[in-house]
């Protein structure tokens, strides 16, 4: 059985920019915007992780082929990963040509992209010279794309990481660019005491958007996949300064044991448990019982975003053992949310 635990999330920061030439915006997905985070852009494509002989054993279609196909169901932002940065100031991206292609598709659905940007090293994480420098530099080097920094949570604690988030807030706002920051801090999703730390901050005051996870945190709640759930979330975020317009409700595969320390993913509850895609929320699997996300309390995030004025809904990647169906799988989360926004 799978111990690995989906709260192994690193710090993100991400700063979205207008792409390239203007294009009208489009009102589309009911006014909702529509987020999708691709850890690896033109690298390891994402595929189910799971045991039964209807599960994918290699990713058998070209990133032409996937760009088009997640657009086309329904997604207009995406999050790329992939992007690393080095001491001394090297930075290891993709070729400009194939992110000029992207965008234009991008571009011509009203969307956005922001590149995930990992910083190489403890030793980066308090060099603020260095971190703002290299937030001026990418915005240079891919202009018109946003930009996602990734901090390594092992190194900070919870107010180091609040001061480093707020400079590169800043940093970003300078440039007439649009920063956002993801409801995590460390290895931990936000508890009570972590919304104080934001509150007191003021970061949430000059944050342009927040995505805001949708994850059992404590491992041990069970009641994460209910609309009760997300209004809470809604709730706490707004006390501590955010307004709704500005947040974002991401979802991911992770479904954690009911009772219990093990996590496994979505795909493993379709294919393997062979539990049913809109069921309870709940599945027997090795006399274990999981938490899933079901197609119905997907959808009803929906309504659910749009009567509290939300900015929007994303789907996270994939982790390590715990993943969607493909997107194209009518029975995916992934397909679920989208064609239905």
């Amino acid at each position: 059985m799978r111990t690995a635990w989906c709260l192994s999330h690193l710090l993100c920061l991400t700063f979205a920019g207008s792409i390239g030439p203007l294009f009208p915006t489009r009102k589309v997905h009911s006014g909702l915007e529509s987020y999708k985070y691709i850890p690896s852009a033109w690298g390891r494509k994402e595929i189910p992780s799971c045991w039964s002989h209807q599960c994918p054993h290699s990713a058998n279609f070209t990133w032409d082929f996937y760009w088009d196909q997640i657009l086309k169901l329904g997604v207009r932002n995406l999050v790329l990963g992939g992007c690393k940065f080095y001491v001394p100031g090297k930075l290891r991206c993709w070729r400009r040509s194939k992110l000029a292609a992207l965008k234009e598709r991008v571009a011509s659905r009203g969307g956005k992209i922001l590149v995930d940007l990992d910083f190489d090293g403890p030793f980066n994480l308090f060099n603020e010279t260095l971190i703002v420098n290299t937030i001026h530099k990418l915005s240079k080097y891919y202009s018109g794309v946003g930009i996602r920094v990734t901090y390594g949570p092992e190194y900070f604690d919870k107010r180091s990481m609040v001061k480093i988030l707020k400079l590169a807030v800043e940093t970003v706002n300078k440039l007439n660019m649009i920063s956002a920051i993801r409801s995590e801090l460390g290895i931990n999703y936000l508890g009570p005491s972590d919304w104080n730390i934001l509150k007191q901050s003021g970061l949430l005051r000059i944050v342009k958007l927040m995505f805001v996870d949708v994850v059992a945190w404590p491992k041990r709640t069970p009641l994460f996949i209910t609309d009760k759930f997300s209004e809470d979330l809604i709730a706490n975020a707004t006390r501590a300064g955010l307004d709704t317009d500005r947040m974002i409700l991401q979802i991911n595969p992770c479904t954690p044991q009911i009772n219990g320390d093990d996590t496994m993913g979505y795909a493993n509850m379709i294919l393997d448990a062979h539990c049913d895609p809109n069921g309870n929320g709940t599945c027997k699997f090795y006399e274990m019982y999981f938490n899933y996300f079901p197609q119905h309390l997907i959808k009803s995030k929906i309504p659910l975003a749009k009567k509290h004025g939300l900015h929007g809904l994303s789907m996270d990647r994939n982790y390590p053992e715990q993943t969607d169906l493909l997107p194209w799988d009518q029975r995916s989360m992934f397909y679920t949310l989208f064609t239905n926004m």
